[in-house]
């Protein structure tokens, strides 16, 4: 009986962390609104950006991409680094994160990233584009400024004080 309980304790959990990742367009900004800003605050200096914009962020922390979550409820986090080549089901874990090269090489991942960012536009879905703990590249930015430009976004640097 021990083994049985312990069994089905794990297999909900594991499907408990399944779950919250696929719903994580919802249960972020829940978490961020109910349990994290009782810890930790971010305050974006300037306006809010609206939904044509995409936020170049770049900070040393993910909780503050995470507190991002608070301010704006439908974003969509890109986060560009390098795929998880050896487990690629876990670039799809996350709905709200999305993970893209680093520089886009081929003009078939260009391609691929117009037509999901496309995808996210018609979501009206906010983005960010987060840059975790490194300088931003002037490179990678001017290519992400041409691919989401074409889609009528502009960017716009967010900072934001603790």
């Amino acid at each position: 009986a021990a083994t049985g309980f312990a069994f089905i304790g794990f297999l909900t959990f594991f499907i408990n962390i399944l779950m919250t990742g696929r719903l994580s367009a919802l249960f972020l900004p829940f978490f961020v609104q109910k349990v994290l800003k009782q810890f930790r605050r971010l305050e974006i200096l300037g306006p809010i950006p609206s939904e044509n914009q995409l936020i170049v962020f770049q900070s040393r922390s993910w909780w503050d991409a995470v507190l991002l979550f608070g301010h704006l409820p439908r974003l969509k986090v890109v986060v560009p680094g390098k795929p998880f080549k050896q487990f690629p089901w876990m670039s799809g874990l996350i709905q709200s994160f999305w993970q893209v090269p680093p520089a886009p090489e081929s003009r078939a991942s260009l391609q691929k990233l117009f037509e999901k960012a496309k995808k996210l536009q018609e979501e009206k879905a906010s983005l960010c584009l987060f840059f975790h703990g490194e300088q931003i590249d002037k490179e990678v930015l001017e290519t992400y400024r041409n691919i989401f430009g074409r889609l009528g976004y502009e960017l716009v640097f967010a900072h934001g004080t603790k």
